[in-house]
């Protein structure tokens, strides 16, 4: 009601996709976004947003492009800079989102969220001590059991294991449903105190109850057997170790380098799915350790299909978005594909197959 009493006004268009974007409507959100963007070029709050829309979207390409916009309009703006952070730890380029966190920190010293992320950043290189000081910081300005949980890492990797099932325990308060990996670190912990052995066996017991739990509905699932076989071994139950051993070797599993999710329309009606809640949801495979490259094709409403792609560097998959019309870079790339869902999958497959296969020989892949 607000954007048709004022349509010439940016502010009812930036706050009905504020509201869109909430209800995990990113699509829909884009439209008054944009009309925000150009009722009011470069303003921080509407470049920001609709920045991380469009990342969500995988519109790669034009979400850096607005954001870039917003930091050499306001350079001095900190959240302009937080997005094009997040935009880059996003896509893989890990230097580019140091920076710009950095950045952040210089223009306002106690962003939590920034902290955290940076501190991620040292993690992934190896820099222990630096990761924990940031996530010292940042939990105490925002405490939160993901930050507890950070802090415990890191004093884990440094043989601080004392002092790092601490932070576990303490993140079991800031937790309403405690998770297997929770609690399988705050009994490793212990088991590494000298005499914390018996300490520890009730926590790596839980642990093991909770991921029996989760293989009754992912039962091929490698990690969740990987995590079994670990924590029987520590609570010394070689008859089982040695079971679960036999079922890792039956499952052969393959060793193909791509992977691809097909993510029907249909199946996320059943479980009133948002488009939203599939977030995070390439970058989690990405973890699979064979994989080379991946995608996910997911089914729209209008029948059109969503296609995200991520790689580990050998395959370009911004070469294969370019196919079907879409962008990014080598890492992180989206496209939009024409329906039925697996005429588009034969497609992707096709093209992901034929990149991988030239890789030996075309340098640019």
């Amino acid at each position: 009601r607000a954007v048709v009493l004022a349509p010439g006004a940016w502010r009812p268009q930036f706050e009905l996709g504020e509201v869109l974007r909430l209800a995990g409507r990113n699509e829909e959100a884009l439209t008054p976004l944009f009309a925000a963007a150009e009722l009011s070029p470069a303003n921080p709050r509407v470049t920001a947003i609709l920045g991380r829309v469009l990342r969500y979207e995988d519109r790669l390409v034009k979400a850096e492009e607005v954001l870039q916009v917003a930091v050499d309009a306001h350079p001095d703006y900190f959240d302009t800079h937080r997005q094009m952070g997040n935009y880059f730890y996003f896509t893989g380029e890990k230097a580019a989102a140091a920076a710009a966190f950095e950045r952040v920190l210089t223009l306002a010293p106690d962003d939590a969220f920034s902290m955290n992320t940076l501190g991620a950043i040292h993690q992934e290189r190896g820099e222990y001590t630096q990761a924990r000081h940031l996530f010292e910081r940042a939990y105490s300005l925002l405490p939160t059991h993901i930050t507890c949980n950070n802090i415990g890492l890191m004093l884990f990797f440094e043989g601080k294991y004392r002092e790092s099932a601490s932070y576990y325990e303490l993140s079991m308060e800031w937790e309403d449903e405690v998770d297997a990996t929770t609690w399988a670190n705050w009994g490793k912990a212990l088991y590494w105190v000298p005499g914390g052995k018996e300490e520890s066996i009730p926590k790596l017991e839980k642990a093991v109850e909770l991921i029996t739990e989760q293989r009754k509905e992912s039962p091929d699932d490698p990690h969740l057997l990987g995590d079994l076989i670990d924590l029987h071994a520590m609570i010394g139950n070689r008859e089982t170790v040695l079971q679960l051993i036999d079922v890792a070797e039956s499952m052969n599993p393959d060793d193909g380098r791509l992977l691809l999710l097909l993510l029907p329309r249909a199946l996320m009606e059943k479980w009133g799915a948002r488009p939203s809640d599939t977030e995070g949801f390439v970058d989690v495979a990405r973890t699979v350790r064979e994989c080379e490259g991946l995608a996910l094709l997911m089914e729209r409403r209008d029948g059109q299909i969503k296609l995200s792609m991520r790689s580990r560097g050998r395959i370009n998959v911004n070469r294969v978005a370019a196919a079907f019309g879409g962008g990014g870079h080598v890492l992180a790339s989206g496209a939009t594909l024409p329906g039925p869902l697996d005429a588009a999958a034969e497609q992707v497959l096709t093209c992901l197959l034929y990149t991988s296969d030239a890789a030996d020989e075309c340098p640019a892949v």
